[in-house]
């Protein structure tokens, strides 16, 4: 047992330092300045690698979520050898395909970059770094492979989705969710963004709830128990983190997308990816979770709350973090009290909604720094039509 921890810290040194290493080289390290006359990246192509790392993350949650399914239907955690089973292949060629996008467009953007003369390959990176960024989270995805095969040996049917490769691998996705939406706004300034590119954004978003939630709550919503580490959890946790993870998207959509119901809309779309891997599920005779928590009364709150005027942005977030903790606990409480393995006592109700009101308000406050930087448009505007080119300077 020893030598495996050892042997799955090293995996996991050696895929940390990889990836952190390619961050330093590529988007820290001194370099060059991009010259004024950098050439253009193609509006299409980086709309067209957007669609394709859209389709590739719902595959990932499809992957992620038939692999828990799997787990608990068959009480097997495969390792080693067995390791890649579908699931896994599933999930773990998403971030193949991610990779590939990430090369692809930095290659054509090089080879452009090669004809005026601009050698350095940190500077295409710099020019477009959504491209860079699915690359590198990509590649540590790919390099964790042999960590979490051992981590899946050490624990057996005791590992949880909370376990470090799984939650690295979780952030990496949501890295690359970040960077597919900037890329979107960058190929698609405000003036040229229609309501196709708005509904798109809405979408990310929406899944981007719908994974976070996966990662969160998933091991209390399937039949058949719990194992004993997620047993001993506090119950408070459910509440707190299915209301947490259905926030996020909702309150992103406030800053992103100019709709007056837009994280209404983002949490509804979050469930309907719910209900479309519970149909995939029924469909290939997998072990379906139960209902999930309904924050939908919560994100109705931010829409409702963010439409009046605050003269301090401080207050404006404490507004929101109460209304949206009231919307999500008066159908949250009610239901995690009638979950089969859980056990709510009084005081669990009480830090649910205190612990549910203070991740709200930070999460105003993240989103309000967050959602500019996403939906900023960068430097230099496209060309008029869709072919047109997008600056390759995209800060």
């Amino acid at each position: 047992m020893n030598q495996l921890i050892g042997q799955a810290a090293a995996f996991s040194a050696v895929a940390a330092t990889v990836f952190l290493g390619l961050t330093w080289v590529l988007f820290l390290s001194p370099a060059p300045a991009l010259p004024a006359n950098r050439p253009a990246f193609p509006r299409n192509l980086a709309i067209a690698i957007a669609a394709l790392l859209s389709l590739a993350m719902l595959q990932s949650y499809t992957g992620g979520f038939w692999d828990a399914s799997l787990h608990v239907q068959t009480g097997q955690v495969p390792a080693g050898a067995d390791f890649l089973w579908p699931p896994h292949i599933l999930l773990y060629s998403s971030f193949l395909i991610m990779l590939a996008l990430g090369t692809i467009g930095l290659a054509a953007l090089g080879i452009r970059m090669l004809r005026v003369g601009v050698r350095d390959p940190r500077q295409w990176v710099r020019a477009v770094p959504q491209l860079g960024i699915a690359a590198v989270a990509s590649i540590y995805v790919l390099s964790s492979i042999p960590g979490d095969a051992l981590w899946h040996a050490i624990f057996g049917v005791d590992l949880t989705a909370w376990s470090p490769p799984h939650l690295l691998i979780a952030a990496m996705m949501f890295v690359v969710f970040f960077a597919t939406i900037n890329l979107l706004a960058v190929a698609n300034p405000p003036t040229q963004r229609g309501i196709g590119t708005q509904f798109w954004m809405v979408a990310l978003l929406g899944l981007l709830c719908a994974m976070i939630y996966l990662t969160a709550v998933i091991e209390w919503e399937f039949p058949g128990g719990t194992s004993p580490v997620v047993a001993a959890r506090p119950g408070w946790l459910y509440p707190t983190l299915a209301g947490t993870a259905m926030m996020i998207g909702p309150m992103l959509a406030r800053r992103i997308v100019p709709w007056r119901w837009a994280a209404t809309l983002t949490s509804v779309v979050a469930y309907l990816f719910r209900l479309y891997i519970v149909a995939w599920l029924s469909l290939t005779g997998n072990l379906l979770p139960f209902l999930p928590v309904v924050s939908l009364l919560g994100a109705v709150a931010i829409d409702l709350v963010d439409g009046a005027r605050y003269l301090n942005p401080w207050v404006r977030r404490l507004a929101l973090a109460v209304a949206y903790t009231a919307g999500h606990s008066i159908l949250a409480l009610p239901y995690a009290a009638q979950q089969p393995y859980l056990s709510l006592l009084a005081p669990d109700f009480v830090w649910a909604v205190l612990s549910m009101t203070a991740a709200a308000f930070l999460i105003a406050w993240a989103a309000d720094a967050l959602g500019p930087v996403l939906a900023r448009s960068g430097g230099g505007a496209p060309t008029a039509g869709n072919s047109g080119p997008i600056r390759a300077n995209l800060r």
